[in-house]
C-alpha cells in the first residue's frame, strides 16, 4: 500500500531533521506554541518540500528548510494549519480511517468517506487560518506557490497536492 510506504519514507524524513538553525524563527514558533496550546516539537528538514505533521502520540511538525525565507504571514498561516491538525488530533482520525478502509478495502464508498473526511480536515485547519485573521485572498496565494514549489518526487507532494483540491474553498 502506498500508505505504508509514505509512513516509513516519512519516518526516514523525520530521523534526518534537524533543530530549527535559526534562532528568531525558534523563537516565533515557542510563541505559536505557547498561544496554540499544542503540544508538538518543530524541526525542519532538507527533504521536505511544505509542512507536514508527522506523528500520532508525539506529534512533530516538519518545515521546510527554506521557511526562514518566508514571509512572517506565511510562516504563520502554514504552522497554523498544522498546529490545528495537532489540536484536532487528525492524526489519530487518519490511523482510525485507514484502519477501516483496510478492512472494507473492496468497497468503495469506504475509499470516497476517506477522501472527504481528509478533505474535510484540510478545510477546517484553513478555517483555524483564516479566523485568525489572515486574507483569504493571500492565503489562497501562498497555497498556490507552495504547490508550485514542489519537486516532482518529494514525499509531501502528494500529500500537499491532495490538500491543494480540497482548499479551493478558500
Amino acid at each position: 500500500d502506498l500508505r505504508v510506504l509514505i509512513a516509513v519514507r516519512l519516518g526516514g524524513v523525520l530521523r534526518a531533521s534537524t533543530q530549527i538553525g535559526c534562532p528568531a524563527l525558534a523563537a516565533k514558533v515557542s510563541a505559536m506554541l505557547a498561544a496554540s496550546g499544542a503540544c508538538a516539537e518543530v524541526r525542519e528538514s532538507k527533504r521536505c518540500g511544505v509542512p507536514v505533521v508527522v506523528g500520532v502520540l508525539r506529534p512533530v511538525v516538519l518545515l521546510p528548510v527554506v521557511a526562514h525565507e518566508w514571509s512572517d504571514a506565511l510562516f504563520s498561516s502554514a504552522l497554523r494549519h498544522e498546529l490545528g491538525h495537532i489540536r484536532r488530533r487528525d492524526c489519530v482520525t487518519r490511523l482510525l480511517v485507514d484502519a477501516a478502509c483496510a478492512l472494507h478495502w473492496p468497497n468503495p464508498f469506504a475509499w470516497i468517506a476517506a477522501r472527504r473526511l481528509r478533505l474535510a480536515q484540510e478545510q477546517a485547519c484553513d478555517d483555524v487560518v483564516l479566523n485568525s485573521g489572515a486574507c483569504a485572498e493571500e492565503y489562497a496565494g501562498h497555497l498556490v506557490n507552495v504547490v508550485r514549489s514542489l519537486q516532482r518526487g518529494q514525499i509531501t507532494a502528494s500529500h500537499a497536492l491532495a490538500m491543494e483540491i480540497g482548499r479551493a474553498h478558500v
